[in-house]
């Protein structure tokens, strides 16, 4: 069985020993983080033997050509009863070879480790960079390190028994995997979120915390260690995968804040998403550091790019970009604990770069959150634009109801009351009122001859004035009514007969000087505009559509008696006859 599923194996003992209390038997005591004592290449030469070190890289790695190559050198000697350890070290390294002479064996002792080489092929694959290290009890060695890596870096080891090791790493990967577990299941939310709401930046951001996911899990070598063991690590996921999320960042930001197409911002974007694209597809060409390099210099305007906007809106009071910039410090504090955990006094289980893990797992959590208030936001928008609409469109209605109701009571020449809705008073009149009251007919005397001669124009101002008239002249209780044409019915209740026989008397007269001021207007001598009155009286219990007729027919009676004048109905007991008053 390889040794890696041995390691596997030991840990879920140990994981299952330390759930249930037990104690897991270790021997030796695991010392610090400590740094190695840097030398020089002519004397880690002189001291490893040339047959020793020569052509020892692995055969994959095709050359030993790194920007950085450390020579380092470490005396250790060994006091404890156990004799098989793990050398650790703090970060990850491209290449690193350990030369030593056991005494025990008599013999130089090689052996590598680093992204460089596969974890099948190394003696200790983990994605932790561990080297073996075999030392009797009271013995005394001497090791020599070489190191290669793109960049410098501050190479600390450790020497940890393997009980150790597996406990605290198991402390480790339980707390990745919750975190790993507590982001994906974030991811899953947003798409229900996007489900429920339709909004594009859900999708947009879940894919973000995907790809920084899996570029995490490359990073922590839990790609190299469980999918591609026979592979070096290599650049292709850090740069693809890094891309990609800062790419759908955009995406995001173009979508959360409604950058309209054409803007400044908007063309910005387009072109840190275009630079980033690239990157994404040369990375599975070249996938070397240069290009990685390229990368972080279009990343880091990019997030700018978002944060400004962020702090911008967030200044103009929105509580989701508020967040939005409280989510990215833990972000920043992972970063930064990451690179500085080897100087920090951070607690052993943090400082195996775990914090910018820790601090993705709250900032999905904070972004969420934001999210969730702009949800919320624009739910409360919906609503109050939702009710304005409504209120307007219900105002909207009762105003053209009341302009239907006007259009279907009043006569829209003259804007009294038209023959319609008479009808309908007159019934609302006769059920109601209990006491007797006039009704006057009016009929426009010669109005033929002026709406012929004058045009319609003239005739349709003489009717609009004479309605004026009409109700300038009664009370307010008072109802006129066009009866049709030029006929106007004026209905007086809470009016006493007698009280409502002089009004007619008045509209006569006061008519007259109407009229005079119409025919002066037009000059005209020929013929006299009058007006004829026709009166009569209803009694409760009487039908009052009936009374109008009466006032109808003491209209026409005037007319045969010529015109302009008025002419009372009133009940003779003897025959029920007429007569002018």
């Amino acid at each position: 069985m390889k040794f890696r599923y041995i390691l596997l194996i030991l840990f879920i003992t140990n994981l299952t020993f330390r759930l249930f209390g037990a104690d897991f038997p270790v021997a030796g005591e695991s010392a610090g983080f400590m740094n190695l004592t840097e030398i020089s290449s002519q004397e880690w030469n002189s001291m490893v033997p040339e047959s020793v070190r020569k052509n020892q890289f692995p055969a994959r790695f095709g050359s030993n050509d790194f920007h950085t190559s450390q020579f380092l050198y470490k005396q250790l000697s060994n006091n404890s009863d156990s004799s098989f350890y793990y050398i650790e070290f703090s970060n990850q390294l491209e290449l690193v070879e350990l030369f030593f002479y056991s005494p025990s064996m008599k013999e130089w002792v090689h052996t590598s480790s680093g992204d460089q080489v596969p974890m099948a092929q190394r003696d200790l694959p983990n994605n932790n960079l561990l080297l073996p290290l075999e030392i009797k009890s009271g013995e005394s060695l001497k090791l020599y390190f070489k190191v290669q890596d793109y960049q410098f870096k501050n190479v600390q080891v450790r020497i940890i028994s393997p009980g150790d090791f597996l406990r605290g790493s198991g402390k480790g990967v339980v707390i990745d995997i919750t975190m790993f577990a507590l982001i994906f299941f974030m991811v899953a939310y947003m798409f229900v979120h996007y489900y429920t709401s339709r909004q594009l930046y859900y999708i947009f951001y879940a894919l973000v915390m995907a790809c920084l996911s899996v570029a995490m899990l490359g990073k922590y070598r839990y790609l190299s260690y469980l999918f591609m063991p026979n592979i070096p690590y290599g650049y292709f996921v850090y740069i693809f995968f890094n891309s990609s999320a800062v790419l759908s960042a955009l995406f995001f930001f173009r979508s959360f804040f409604g950058i309209k197409t054409g803007s400044p911002l908007f063309i910005i974007s387009a072109v840190f998403s275009a630079g980033l694209a690239v990157t994404a597809v040369l990375a599975f060409f070249i996938p070397i550091p240069r290009l990685g390099d390229v990368m972080n210099v279009i990343i880091v305007p990019s997030l700018l790019v978002i944060l400004i906007k962020s702090i911008k809106s967030g200044i103009s009071g929105d509580n989701a970009s508020r967040m939005i910039i409280i989510s990215f410090l833990p972000v920043l504090a992972g970063a930064i604990g990451d690179n500085m955990g080897v100087y920090l006094h951070i607690p052993e289980i943090l400082a195996k770069n775990r914090m910018m893990l820790f601090g993705t797992a709250v900032h999905i959590f904070l972004m969420n959150y934001g999210l969730a208030i702009r949800q919320a936001e624009r739910e409360r928008e919906y609503r109050s634009l939702k009710y304005q609409f409504s209120s307007k469109v219900e105002k909207s209605v009762a105003e053209r109801t009341r302009e239907l109701e006007f259009d279907a009571s009043f006569d829209p020449l003259t804007g009294v009351l038209n023959r319609a809705s008479m009808d309908k008073k007159l019934k609302e009149i006769e059920k109601s009122s209990d006491s007797a009251f006039g009704i006057l007919f009016a009929d426009l005397d010669n109005f033929k001859y002026y709406n012929d001669h004058f045009g319609h124009p003239l005739g349709d101002k003489i009717l609009k004035e004479t309605a004026a008239f009409l109700k300038r002249q009664i009370r307010n209780n008072d109802l006129v009514f066009r009866y049709g044409g030029d006929e106007f019915l004026i209905l007086m209740p809470e009016t006493l007969p007698e009280q409502a026989a002089p009004l007619g008397e008045r509209l006569h007269m006061e008519f007259q000087k109407f009229a005079e001021l119409v025919n002066a207007d037009l000059d005209c001598t020929d013929v006299y505009l009058g007006l004829t009155l026709g009166f009569a009286e209803w009694q409760p219990g009487e039908s009052l559509t009936d009374a109008v007729n009466l006032a109808d027919q003491a209209m026409m009676e005037a007319k045969r008696q010529g015109k302009n004048r008025i002419w009372y109905y009133r009940k003779n007991a003897a025959d029920g006859i007429s007569e002018n008053s």
